[in-house]
């Protein structure tokens, strides 16, 4: 039997692999998961938020076929209470929809997932915000040519503690893949609203209506209109009052844009 302990924002996931007669399977889950959340993975404790326990699909009786709206669905997994039953032949891909499912319900509490990147600046996080397409990833690759190191590409956390919302890496596997991605977390300096341009100018957003209906364009929630949409708009509201909000027009020269932003 093998265990691994992912940890994401604050809480444990332990994941046991239990002996599998196709060794490949289980070497191929054990390496990829290694790969992809080698930053996320703590030495053993017993502080434990979740299990997610992988086994022989012979073990796994669970596997059903689910019809919606008259759409069938084949069913790779049983949740119970603060466990989940799985087996050998889901895809590193799947195990990731699995942990989302995970951290996402305690994010329910005090924060949420964003569409966005990230660069850090005298040891804070500078958040990006834009449309796919919208030069996230152009800004946060200039940024770090003016060492400016990104610590997201394309999806963040925010979660709120010791008083104060603060970024952390969000364990998706996304366009690139974040070797150096981990569980640490970053206090928020700025928040900006960007669009490329032919000149790189900022410009302060002090109406807190029009900060949270942009952001609600890049912020995950499930259902918006159900008790756990509402909360999550609840923490936009604060998170909205409590941080700093700009609009950035920038030029893919981006000269001097880390003093700009700064």
């Amino acid at each position: 039997m093998t265990i691994i302990f992912i940890k994401i924002v604050d809480i444990i996931i332990k994941v046991v692999l239990f002996p599998q007669k196709n060794l490949i399977l289980k070497k191929k889950l054990i390496k990829e998961i290694g790969y992809y959340y080698k930053g996320f993975i703590v030495d053993r404790t017993n502080n434990i938020y979740f299990t997610i326990n992988i086994k022989n699909i012979g073990d796994y009786r669970s596997q059903e076929i689910v019809s919606v709206n008259k759409i069938i669905y084949f069913s790779f997994y049983n949740k119970t209470n603060n466990r989940i039953d799985t087996n050998y032949y889901i895809s590193i891909f799947q195990f990731q929809v699995l942990l989302r499912n995970i951290y996402e319900e305690y994010l329910l509490s005090k924060g949420f997932i964003m569409h966005a990147s990230a660069n850090i600046i005298n040891n804070k996080a500078y958040v990006f915000l834009a449309e796919s397409g919208g030069g996230k990833s152009t800004i946060t690759k200039i940024l770090s040519k003016q060492n400016c190191p990104s610590v997201a590409d394309d999806n963040i956390i925010i979660y709120f503690k010791r008083n104060k919302f603060r970024l952390y890496q969000a364990p998706i596997i996304d366009k690139t893949i974040r070797s150096k991605s981990n569980y640490k977390n970053y206090p928020i300096n700025k928040i900006f609203f960007i669009k490329k341009s032919t000149t790189t100018f900022t410009k302060k957003i002090n109406n807190t209506s029009k900060i949270l209906l942009l952001l609600l364009k890049q912020v995950f929630i499930k259902k918006k209109f159900d008790y756990t949409g509402r909360k999550t708009v609840k923490i936009l509201i604060n998170f909205v009052e409590n941080n700093n909000f700009y609009f950035l027009s920038f030029s893919k020269n981006g000269s001097n844009l880390s003093k700009i932003v700064n």
